[in-house]
């Protein structure tokens, strides 16, 4: 994990691999997942399509062994990677105006999220965006005003490392924009992503929901301008939100080589 906070995801991998000869039971599931996760944060790595069908793989693989507990839950977690792959490539599509294909992907993210959403918060998370990409904006609206939002409140009021807060404040910054009546305090929410941000190691990478994985200071900070730019001065339906493709960073349309 050191390696992927650091942005070295190809030494993450390869310590990964070795970690498995080493590892038994459900753990081997996890980390085959943080292995194949750990390719997607790195953009030199193949097409996310080719990261799915390991995961489809995976599931597979995890499903024919005796259940427990712990085995549902690594398989949700291997749920969730799935769906925000899906995101990104759906994401991709609408950027491009590949609507009918992009709304395939945010259909088979829903599908994911959806096995996962009843006990994991990101899963929560990554379904109220598939459900607003999807355009059943009221679904969305009501996920993250009733779900979403409280789930990362307490994220950002219960997580001491820095990098952790970041994320929950910008989960909090996604609701407010999702979120029509709290469009008004976005300044507000954004102020304080930036003060957590400013706490975080200038070395170390930060999770940023928009791109689903670990990116540089300066690329979140891009992503940051991303959902500035989702919020109308005009207050549009969030309808139209969902629907027109957004004006995107140089370094959010790189994620489309790998």
């Amino acid at each position: 994990m050191e390696h992927n906070n650091l942005g070295d995801f190809s030494e993450a991998v390869r310590n990964l691999e070795r970690a498995l000869n080493y590892s038994k039971g459900p753990q081997v599931y996890e980390l085959k997942r943080i292995s194949i996760e750990s390719r997607f944060f790195d953009k030199d790595e193949p097409e996310p399509e080719e990261l799915i069908r390991s995961l489809g793989m995976l599931v597979k693989e995890i499903s024919e062994q005796p259940q427990s507990e712990e085995v549902h839950a690594r398989r949700r977690k291997i749920f969730v990677t799935l769906g925000n792959i899906h995101h990104v490539i759906g994401e991709r599509n609408r950027r491009a105006g590949n609507l009918k294909e992009a709304n395939h992907q945010f259909q088979s993210a829903q599908q994911n999220f959806e096995k996962a959403s009843d006990k994991d918060k990101w899963a929560r998370f990554g379904l109220a965006e598939a459900f607003f990409r999807s355009g059943n904006v009221e679904a969305a609206r009501k996920m993250f005003e009733e779900k979403v939002l409280p789930d990362a409140q307490k994220e950002s009021i219960d997580r001491m490392e820095p990098r952790t807060r970041v994320v929950g404040r910008m989960t909090e910054l996604i609701c407010f924009v999702r979120i029509p009546d709290l469009n008004d305090r976005f300044a507000q929410i954004h102020g304080q992503v930036l003060d957590s941000l400013a706490d975080v190691d200038g070395r170390l990478t930060i999770y940023s929901q928009i791109q689903r994985r670990n990116v540089t200071r300066n690329e979140f900070i891009s992503d940051l301008a991303l959902l500035r730019a989702e919020v109308r001065t005009d207050k549009p339906t969030v309808k139209l939100a969902a629907a027109l493709p957004q004006l995107v960073p140089d370094a959010m349309s790189r994620e489309s080589q790998g």
